[in-house]
């Protein structure tokens, strides 16, 4: 999927903001339950730092309540979306890992895509 292409027919989707993260923060729970086979899809619209927005590292998680949670890799977003691919069914929440420039972020609109 290319940047900025959204999935086709998406389960659900929740849209929300980030107002000065800091990395390691996480955002809140949603439940897939891959009932279709579009991608889990972070989208940012309007980013910016303390410094000056380049990119900010992000990863995808399933939330396991009985063992270590599980991690589906990293993705660079400039602000912009980032995917993951069809995944099976659970929690799921993102991670801001780290950033460009700057040590907090905030975005304008942030659209979750399942």
């Amino acid at each position: 999927m290319g940047v900025g292409a959204l999935p086709a027919q998406a389960e659900n989707s929740r849209t929300s903001y980030i107002e000065w993260w800091r990395p390691g923060k996480e955002s809140s729970r949603w439940w897939d339950n891959s009932s279709d086979y579009a991608s889990t899809t972070v989208s940012f619209n309007t980013c910016e730092t303390d410094a000056q927005f380049r990119w900010a590292s992000l990863s995808l998680w399933r939330d396991i309540s009985s063992a270590p949670d599980r991690n589906y890799g990293g993705r660079t977003n400039y602000c912009g979306s980032s995917a993951w691919g069809d995944v099976a069914a659970g929690s799921y929440y993102f991670k801001l890992d780290s950033l460009a420039d700057g040590e907090a972020l905030k975005v304008k609109t942030v659209t979750i895509y399942w």
